[in-house]
């Protein structure tokens, strides 16, 4: 029986570190465009992944953290009303996200931690763009690829 439970003890930090993890999925780097409505008018939506960086950091499972330099342009106009739709974000992004008390990396999804704008990325298990959350003005315009 003692046998039996120090292999239960000693079992449960393994069962622990792998709890989470993840395959490391690379964004692959260059540009997509989309379109998008926002305040009824039709605008392109591009996105550039600049730079994509291992930050030499892991989460609380091991897990390596990516930073990702996204540049995020919104581009539109409605000559009737005279509305322009103009903006370009630059912002950086990371995999590491807080759950709790520990911080966990994500293969598909990454978030803003610098400027807290609300940016997001989320990525296909190709490591292309899938969608891109970018704020304008007092609202957030979701472009989709």
């Amino acid at each position: 029986m003692k046998k039996f439970i120090l292999l239960a003890v000693l079992a449960l930090p393994a069962v622990s570190s792998a709890a989470h993890e993840i395959e490391g999925t690379m964004v692959l780097k260059g540009s997509l465009k989309s379109k998008v409505f926002i305040n009824a008018v039709e605008t392109t939506c591009r996105a550039e992944v600049e730079k994509v960086k291992n930050i030499l950091a892991e989460d609380s499972y091991g897990n390596p953290g990516y930073r990702v330099r996204l540049k995020v342009t919104l581009d539109g106009r409605d000559e009737k009303r005279k509305i322009e739709i103009k903006q370009e974000t630059k912002v950086s992004v990371t995999n590491f996200f807080k759950v709790g008390d520990k911080v966990e990396a994500r293969d598909l999804n990454y978030a803003d931690d610098e400027t807290a704008t609300g940016t997001t990325l989320d990525i296909s298990p190709e490591g292309r763009l899938v969608k891109v959350k970018v704020a304008y003005k007092n609202q957030f315009v979701t472009c989709l690829f």
